[in-house]
């Protein structure tokens, strides 16, 4: 429905009331001629459909796509993080010689640097405090100790101190 501009509260072009009456003649004052055009019901629900459909489709790719960009950057963002917790279970397992390579600038990377430096303080501090019971061991026992030395070439080492 759309009004038709030029009779809308026209007072030269009148409607309404019988060609005797005197509505007729002088009109509706304020009202004005309207055009109004109908679709039969079928068609509009059939383009309602239509337009449903797009929308639909259209949100569907929108997240699917989403998802697929969201599990790229959850994967990339997690990578360093893994890393990490791989490499801290080594030290864990007193494998004193892992270091971490993250070389990122952020909060992950200071973490790296800081794992590293940790683990280079424990093999430090493993490495003199072995040295140290050892020596220790060394002057008050008759212990020798091989650092995986075969049997063989230990007992050829004790002979020559032995020897000596």
């Amino acid at each position: 429905m759309s009004p038709v501009p030029i009779t809308m509260g026209s007072s030269e072009i009148a409607f309404g009331g019988s060609a005797e009456s005197i509505d007729h003649i002088k009109g509706n004052t304020g009202e004005g001629w309207h055009v109004v055009i109908s679709i039969p019901e079928e068609n509009v629900l059939k383009n309602v459909h239509k337009t449903t459909l797009r929308i639909g489709l259209v949100g569907a790719i929108f997240l699917i796509s989403s998802s697929i960009v969201a599990l790229f950057l959850g994967k990339l963002i997690a990578k360093p993080i893994v890393s990490l917790a791989h490499d801290a279970s080594k030290i864990g397992a007193v494998n004193l010689r892992t270091r971490t390579n993250v070389s990122s600038t952020d909060e992950i990377g200071i973490l790296a640097k800081s794992i590293n430096s940790m683990a280079g303080n424990l093999e430090t501090n493993a490495a003199a405090k072995e040295e140290i019971i050892e020596a220790y061991i060394g002057r008050h026992s008759e212990a020798h100790f091989s650092h995986s030395i075969c049997l063989a070439c230990y007992n050829k080492q004790i002979e020559g101190m032995e020897n000596d």
